[in-house]
């Protein structure tokens, strides 16, 4: 991103900051760490891939300096090699994945490398100047002709780094919200275990309850509304994995129960889209089969008026600014209501 594009950028979210608190103007706010930066300060913004540039995706938002250079040595790093190795429905790809740097023959641990690929299969390659003398004479008595049969284990940093997969995709999704709510998402205190999981300040292993599967939804990144045990979740997606998040009317996961381990399935989905190109956006509710989804907490006290996003139980979507039930009434008596209205406090 080139510099004024980015300054462009920074400006437009840093006017819908504004639209939330009175920090005045040319204020960005960081949707994980929740710091304030001024925007003469754009060195210290960065923009920020909402999934894994690495794995092919190109969609960005911005993140202070320090929580894009922590996210991309921990769940950048193993979610982008996770989405390269793995697709749902076809064998994990083994040479998309790092290597331990050694591998176990019959038992014996061997520092070198290997390789796969489909047309010369699995190869095996041990480094001359990182085995002793005698162990490298030993590979050659015993393993110098084709052997009948061995014993071979191959050592995949992947495959212990299952917690840093699960974190990366929740900070996707978190992000992705973000890009398309702007703060009316990041602004709901009920989202802080999310962002403190994002940030490694709690256990990794708190990341599992909010990731299901399915090889049934797309493999296109999407966001939008997942029906679950009768409730009505915000949640993400891509390749097979899907994020639940926390909606405003069930603050805490485990206000509906287990979710690890359930697989959904392509009806259980309802996606949200957002033609706006600007990211300074009104304050926004979501309301999903009647249920409160989205709202900034501060929003009463917020002067323009918010605009509500409904999806009804058939997924259509309706946008439309919540009136009084008085307003309505006049509304309804004068024939020109067009879009769907709801009763706020």
């Amino acid at each position: 991103m080139k510099k004024d594009q980015k300054r462009r950028l920074i400006e437009d979210v840093s006017a819908n900051v504004s639209k939330f608190h009175n920090y005045g103007t040319g204020i960005f706010v960081c949707p994980t760490c929740l710091v304030k930066i001024p925007i003469n300060e754009i060195g210290k913004v960065t923009e920020a891939h909402t999934l894994p540039k690495a794995a092919g995706f190109s969609e960005a938002t911005l993140l202070c300096k320090k929580c894009n250079s922590n996210f991309g040595a921990r769940q950048d790093k193993w979610l982008g090699e996770f989405l390269n190795a793995f697709t749902p429905g076809k064998p994990f790809d083994l040479s998309k994945v790092s290597q331990a740097g050694h591998f176990i023959v019959d038992g014996v641990k061997i520092n070198g490398k290997w390789s796969y690929s489909e047309k010369e299969g699995l190869k095996i390659f041990a480094y001359d100047n990182r085995n002793s003398p005698a162990l490298m004479s030993k590979m050659e008595e015993k393993w110098g002709k084709k052997p009948e049969k061995i014993s071979l284990s191959l050592p995949i940093p992947l495959s212990g780094k299952q917690d840093d997969v699960n974190i990366g995709f929740i900070t996707a999704a978190y992000l992705g919200w973000f890009s398309l709510f702007g703060y009316s998402w990041v602004f709901q205190k009920h989202l802080d275990p999310i962002r403190k999981l994002i940030r490694g300040e709690i256990e990794k292993e708190k990341a599992r309850q909010y990731i299901l599967y399915s090889n049934e939804i797309n493999l296109k990144p999407w966001i939008g509304l997942i029906k679950y045990k009768g409730e009505v979740l915000p949640a993400f997606g891509v390749s097979g994995t899907t994020v639940i998040l926390p909606p405003k009317y069930a603050p805490s996961v485990a206000d509906i129960g287990e979710v690890s381990g359930r697989r959904l399935h392509s009806r259980d989905l309802q996606p949200i889209t957002n033609s706006r190109k600007s990211n300074n956006y009104p304050p926004l509710i979501i309301v999903g089969s009647g249920k409160l989804i989205v709202c900034p907490d501060n929003l009463m006290w917020i002067k323009e008026k918010p605009l509500a996003i409904v999806v009804d139980e058939s997924g259509r979507v309706q946008m439309g600014y919540p009136v009084t039930s008085e307003e309505y009434d006049k509304r309804i008596k004068e024939g020109n209501v067009r879009e769907h209205s709801f009763e706020a406090d």
